[in-house]
């Protein structure tokens, strides 16, 4: 638990492990952890398997993080049709998040739109420096930070949190964690 408040479950160090967790240890894990915390927030990876599909029907809201180049959008335009086969459900509550947005992009995030066929919800900017620290840190980016990519990243928490009426009043769940 770090002091933010934010509890992290990493995948196993050996990813054989992954191997012996079934469908329905993901669901139960997911039900445990829901009835302790307000938002679990589920880092499904970048490949499909049978429990990212358990995580995705088991979700209030799944949010596609993508980066404006080509080959992460040929990639997602293959992944999509497999995720509504899995989840006809999906499209309700999916969100398209562009990550690492740079007004110099060649792929721009109308690009990206149009070739996914569903809107940007949101975009947070290319902050290498403020991310780099973050991680070397071992703390949340939004930590004490008012970088342009902290601030993104809190615009949508509050889209989906509601907005904390006095930016010094502790948050509950998700913006609160972050």
């Amino acid at each position: 638990k770090h002091e933010s408040g934010l509890m992290v479950l990493s995948s196993p160090a050996d990813p054989n492990e992954l191997r012996d967790i079934s469908i329905d240890d993901v669901r139960m894990l997911l039900s445990v952890l829901g009835s302790h915390v307000e938002n679990i927030v589920v880092d499904a990876g970048s490949f499909l398997s049978r429990a990212t599909g358990a995580v995705l029907s088991s979700a209030d809201e799944v949010f596609l993080l993508a980066t404006p180049e080509i080959p992460t959008l040929r990639n997602m335009k293959r992944v999509l049709p497999s995720l509504l086969r899995q989840d006809p459900d999906l499209p309700g509550h999916l969100s398209l998040v562009l990550n690492r947005v740079h007004p110099d992009d060649m792929v721009r995030k109308e690009d990206v739109a149009e070739v996914l066929e569903m809107e940007v919800g949101w975009t947070l900017p290319k902050d290498d420096g403020s991310l780099s620290k973050a991680a070397n840190l071992g703390s949340p980016v939004i930590s004490g930070s008012r970088s342009s990519y902290a601030i993104s990243l809190m615009k949508i928490v509050d889209d989906l949190c509601g907005a904390s009426e006095d930016p010094r009043k502790p948050r509950k769940g998700l913006a609160g964690a972050l």
